[in-house]
């Protein structure tokens, strides 16, 4: 393969190169900076010559994301910038022209597991008063193996599940946005030097809920490399009072075992 270093002393593959990436889009196919929406088949290019514009691609499907839902394309290379990400543990690159291969399914930008993730996040976002009732506060036993199993995440570099918890969590707060209940409020302690606030959640309800929807991420995505124990705490408290994510059509279990 052919490259070409860049100003980092890494190095990229020089235009033409087959190998395949992923790019990310919105539901309408956009990408910010491209000529128009991405299609199989087409090409992509950025307009103008500024410095900034680049499309952003990267070399596995999961990534980092603040949007949900989004498209997910296999692209090549047809002109590379020789600047790779900031990061490069994502294995980012960016570049200024693509030519789009085909669409796969968007859940992939979560991980291996990234359908029951978006299912979960589905399920987040429909989430009601009478739901979250029924949500068990977070245990200490919860709590342990959730910190555990996201240090062991940490240090596999996978992005997937960083991304279906920031997605799962904005999706919880979207939802009770809905309750016609006072459940947001300002922090109980406010620096005047740093503000102003945003409103948190301040139910305890909801926010066991959210408690309950990270730990149910990490769990399911985790799911390959931890023992079936800690799975089962992690998960307990969703699949109690809101369904499995793993199967289409979730059903609250029977029990909170």
């Amino acid at each position: 393969m052919k490259s070409v270093a860049n100003s980092d002393h890494r190095v990229l593959p020089s235009p033409g190169d087959r190998q395949i990436y992923y790019l990310s889009a919105g539901v309408d196919g956009r990408v910010p900076g491209a000529d128009h929406p991405a299609a199989p088949g087409g090409r992509l290019r950025v307009t103008g010559d500024a410095v900034a514009s680049y499309l952003y691609v990267r070399e596995r499907p999961e990534g980092p994301s603040q949007e949900w839902p989004v498209r997910l394309f296999r692209v090549t290379y047809l002109q590379t910038t020789g600047v790779i990400g900031a990061h490069s543990l994502r294995r980012a690159h960016v570049c200024r022209a693509v030519s789009v291969i085909d669409e796969i399914p968007a859940w992939r930008i979560f991980g291996e597991r990234g359908a029951t993730l978006a299912r979960l996040i589905e399920q987040a976002g429909a989430l009601d008063d009478a739901t979250v009732a029924r949500v068990p506060l977070e245990s200490d036993r919860a709590r342990t193996a959730w910190l555990t199993t996201h240090r062991e995440m940490d240090g596999r570099h996978d992005w997937g599940p960083t991304t279906a918890s920031y997605i799962v969590s904005r999706a919880v707060h979207d939802a009770a946005r809905r309750s016609p209940r006072r459940v947001f409020g300002m922090p109980d302690y406010v620096d005047p030097a740093i503000g102003p606030y945003e409103e948190i959640l301040t139910d305890p309800q909801w926010q066991a809920a959210l408690i309950a929807a990270g730990h149910a991420v990490a769990g399911f995505a985790a799911k390959p490399f931890i023992d079936d124990e800690r799975f089962r705490i992690l998960t307990n408290a969703w699949l109690f009072a809101v369904g499995d994510p793993s199967i289409a059509r979730a059903e609250p279990a029977a029990s909170a075992r």
